[in-house]
């Protein structure tokens, strides 16, 4: 009985991983809006190239999200998880370098 509620409660964690990442794409789109007047005046970007971003970000996001479910399908959750760690820490220290 309990290894049935074990499976049925591990179930659910791909969704809640998934509903996670979309909270922080949300969030990331929401500095995006903020920042607008920033990117307009100190990179003269036009309103219509800022609009273009902020939805270029959130389809290619879900669109990755979508892919990373799929290859952790193919290639194993644990291993497609820690490449990704890899490349976002890789991604970070290019960040503080830059």
């Amino acid at each position: 009985m309990e290894s049935s509620q074990n499976k049925n409660a591990m179930m659910w964690l791909p969704l809640i991983v998934v509903c996670i990442a979309q909270v922080g794409t949300s969030g990331d789109n929401s500095v995006l809006s903020m920042s607008t007047n920033e990117f307009i005046s100190k990179l003269g970007a036009s309103m219509d190239q800022v609009q273009l971003a902020n939805i270029v970000y959130s389809l290619l996001a879900g669109a990755l999200m979508v892919f990373g479910g799929m290859l952790g399908i193919a290639k194993g959750f644990k291993r497609v998880f820690m490449a990704g760690a890899a490349l976002c820490a890789a991604g970070e220290a290019l960040a503080v370098i830059s």
